[in-house]
């Protein structure tokens, strides 16, 4: 079974041992309409995954979730620096 989680803008997709993978033949990801819709993923929308093999978890960044994690990361950089970004 596989399970999508939505947290903060991310979905968190985590199999149990013995699932089917959700991943085409082409190497695209299915997500579930509903998750689409609650994370506003349009269909053909480009996205990051990042596996944590060890647990069979991925967690799927849109790119404005990215892009807000990185310019936090940024600003607390610039802060560290004594400046801004």
């Amino acid at each position: 079974m596989t399970r999508f989680d939505v947290q903060s803008n991310a979905v968190v997709v985590v199999t149990a041992d013995g699932s089917t993978s959700s991943i085409t033949s082409q190497g695209h990801l299915q997500i579930p309409l509903a998750v689409r819709r609650r994370c506003r993923i349009e269909a053909g929308a480009r996205l990051l995954i990042v596996a944590w093999t060890g647990t069979g978890t991925l967690v799927i960044c849109t790119a404005a979730a990215v892009e807000r994690m990185v310019l936090a990361e940024l600003s607390v950089l610039g802060t560290r620096a004594g400046g801004r970004w």
